[in-house]
């Protein structure tokens, strides 16, 4: 809580328990059991080494209309996004996690203004104990000298990914600085686990899904979000939704895997290619339910022995395949029972009219079938599984609610009344 209410202080933004909420909770993710001083003296040191480096390498540009702050997604996955929903827009600066800064105009006063965010910035940095992973801090020092260096041109301001830290507090620190021409985009995240708490009344919130809008609406009437408007626009794969053509399905389920016997806690991508062969995270406990829930389908055929499964890996599942050869632990069990596995494309949107229903445990991909009217069943439980986050809260979601499943057995019931009606 220290670390969150000193970075409101400096930034000038008001601190009240309903405005560090949400930073506090985006946080979970990250906690740290330690601070030893050693990393807060080295956080200083990059703060300012940042500071010196991002100074010597300032792009100046003309005719600014709008600043994306892309988040490590290609520029034209969000300019087509952006312009779908928005009039054309041609002067776009498209910003990415890398060491070059925008400006139109550079005077002594923007100078002055970047160089005391830095050193406040730092030191406190340096006095308060840590208690998360520092990374986000330092993402955060980049996009608020950003918007320190456009600050009073007439530009509007894109923020993605409003689950992540820096792009709540970022957002925040343009509502309360701009009071207009601010946009945040929930992305594909539930609002259920880590956007329960929007407090920018100066911003207006894009939603991408549909159950998303029961979700702003339960979070308004208990004074959770606060913002100017909301907007609901649409998918964020809007290249891909677009090329989807309604059509008969082929498969009666297809079960959408997470890839959690891959990622840390089920939910983090290692790149350490060793760890991943090692199947080190197959012992978390979201890997071992998704088991259970892939066992729970599979069973159905004994009922239903002319039952058409298939299962779509993630796409990370499809690098690990496509690059490292290694397929997932379930692969060799679900091949010799029959399941298909379906590798087509770099992801399963494409596929997502093949089947009739989906299950998985929780996917984004579950919930775009929501969006497009097809059925995906959702597991939501008290239990937090991924690193201490309930992911999705079937209290929130309205209509919705009749697609999510809290216990293995309520999954059977369901998917046995879905295959009887069909």
């Amino acid at each position: 809580m220290n670390i969150i209410r000193n970075l409101y202080r400096i930034l000038g933004i008001g601190f009240t328990l309903t405005s560090v909420k949400p930073s506090i909770d985006r946080l979970r993710f990250s906690k740290s059991s330690n601070s030893p001083r050693f990393t807060r003296i080295k956080l200083f040191k990059e703060i300012i080494s940042i500071w010196w480096k991002l100074s010597k390498q300032r792009k100046s540009v003309e005719n600014i209309d709008s600043f994306v702050f892309s988040q490590g997604t290609g520029h034209e996955f969000r300019k087509l996004f952006i312009n779908h929903y928005k009039e054309q827009v041609d002067n776009v600066i498209y910003s990415f996690d890398n060491d070059l800064q925008y400006y139109t105009k550079l005077d002594v006063n923007k100078k002055m203004s970047i160089f005391k965010l830095t050193i406040r910035y730092a030191f406190m940095c340096l006095s308060t104990r840590l208690e998360f992973e520092h990374y986000w801090l330092v993402k955060t020092y980049r996009y608020l000298t950003q918007v320190e260096l456009l600050k009073g041109e007439c530009i509007d301001f894109y923020m993605f990914y409003a689950y992540l830290p820096e792009s709540y507090i970022t957002s925040i620190y343009l509502s309360e600085t701009l009071k207009e021409k601010v946009y945040c985009c929930v992305s594909s995240s539930t609002m259920s686990n880590i956007n329960r708490y929007f407090n920018c009344p100066n911003l207006e919130l894009i939603l991408c899904s549909k159950y998303q809008v029961y979700e702003h609406d339960y979070f308004r009437r208990l004074s959770w979000h606060n913002v100017k408007n909301v907007s609901l626009w649409g998918l964020e794969e809007l290249e891909a939704v677009e090329s989807l053509v309604p059509q008969e399905s082929e498969f009666d389920i297809g079960i959408y895997s997470s890839a959690e016997w891959a990622r840390k806690e089920g939910l983090f991508r290692k790149s350490d290619i060793e760890i991943v062969e090692a199947q080190v995270y197959k012992e978390t406990n979201a890997y071992i339910i998704f088991e259970k829930i892939l066992k729970t389908v599979v069973a159905l055929l004994d009922s239903f022995p002319e039952l058409r499964i298939v299962i779509y890996p993630h796409p990370f599942e499809r690098k690990l395949i496509n690059k490292y050869n290694l397929y997932p632990p379930y692969y060799d069990w679900v091949k010799e029972v029959g399941i298909e596995f379906n590798l087509e494309g770099k992801s399963s949107l494409k596929s997502i009219y093949k089947s009739k229903i989906g299950v998985g445990q929780f996917s984004t991909i579950l919930m775009d079938r929501w969006h497009l009217g097809l059925k995906g069943f959702v597991y939501s439980t008290q239990d937090k599984i991924y690193n201490g986050a309930q992911v999705i809260n079937r209290e929130y979601i309205g209509e919705y609610d009749k697609y999510c499943y809290s216990s293995l057995e309520e999954l059977k019931i369901k998917l046995e009344k879905e295959l009887l009606n069909a």
